[in-house]
């Protein structure tokens, strides 16, 4: 997935996940954002994020390398920011669609490449996304979104991928 002149980020459940993913990716020279930067430096962060993916479709690295950035959830909402592939932990189909709302955002054709540009990984250790997330909820989001590995979700089917999760939760 992570490929030359491609801006990547990648998602973690913990900032001690983000931190063992940021040293993982260290040849690529990956910028690290989540909520334990004092307020100064991660305005920095913010701002930096922002200029990266702002104009997907006509700025890319001088260097021809890809631009890789591993946050927590700290960007599922607050930030307007377009990636080309994401990687991110499992999570809950709420967390998960909000953080998919991270890649292909503000482009002017729709995605059509072959291969998908969102992965989804397992944590190292699930009990600790059991303490964030609803274990239940995770794991049959989990078990749903295998049936659609490699397909292109579109809006009926993000739908349909939510009724399913939910039905029978009271």
């Amino acid at each position: 997935a992570i490929t030359s002149n491609k801006k990547v980020l990648i998602i973690s459940n913990t900032v001690a996940t983000a931190q063992k993913l940021c040293d993982h990716f260290k040849g690529y020279n990956p910028k690290l954002l989540h909520a334990r930067f004092i307020r100064k430096d991660r305005k920095i962060k913010e701002d930096e994020i922002l200029s990266v993916t702002k104009n997907n479709d006509l700025k890319k690295d001088d260097k021809n390398e890809p631009v890789i950035w591993i946050s927590t959830q700290i960007v599922e909402a607050s930030l307007d920011i377009d990636f080309d592939i994401l990687l991110t932990e499992i999570a809950t189909i709420d967390a998960l669609f909000q953080r998919f709302g991270r890649c292909w955002r503000s482009r002017k054709n729709d995605y059509e490449a072959d291969e998908p540009n969102i992965y989804i990984f397992e944590p190292e250790d699930i009990k600790i996304t059991n303490k964030i997330y609803d274990k239940d909820i995770t794991e049959k989001t989990r078990t749903v979104l295998q049936n659609y590995s490699g397909i292109l979700i579109t809006e009926e089917m993000k739908q349909d991928i939510i009724n399913e999760i939910f039905q029978n939760i009271e």
